[in-house]
């Protein structure tokens, strides 16, 4: 492969390597489907965002009612109290899990849906700035 290096015009190198064949339309062909990987990730994770946001809200519950519980066992004189105690808990955990499978369970199909929205909105930003498109290969007989 030959290799040139560009000169700025007053003798001095760029340095960088000038490769034949390579320019902005190969470059804009090499990136596409980096940014239509890009746009989807960010369609995705802007869709995530609150689901994820609630799964914390509820992590955190969680947490301080396992802090709670644990303060009220330090006082508990006798089983009776402790089992109540622990019995109080259990369900505060279940029902936040419940909550997650709800949560999951909406989410499971707004996803694909949003995530379809994020790829087709990366291809209209894609023509809107009149990038052409990849031209299909060729083959020669």
């Amino acid at each position: 492969m030959t290799r040139k290096t560009r000169s700025n015009g007053g003798g001095g190198e760029y340095g960088f390597t000038v490769f034949p064949g390579f320019n902005g339309q190969t470059m804009q062909t090499a990136v596409q489907p980096l940014e239509v990987w890009l746009r989807w990730q960010a369609g995705l994770l802007k869709t995530a965002a609150p689901a994820v946001v609630e799964w914390m809200e509820r992590r955190r519950e969680g947490t301080e009612a396992a802090c709670e519980a644990l303060e009220r066992l330090t006082g508990c004189e006798d089983v009776a109290s402790a089992t109540e105690v622990q019995r109080e808990w259990a369900e505060g955990a279940v029902k936040r899990l419940e909550a997650d499978f709800r949560a999951l369970g909406g989410q499971v199909f707004s996803w694909p849906r949003n995530i379809a929205k994020s790829g087709r909105s990366a291809a209209r930003a894609r023509k809107e700035e009149g990038t052409p498109e990849r031209e299909p290969v060729r083959r020669e007989a």
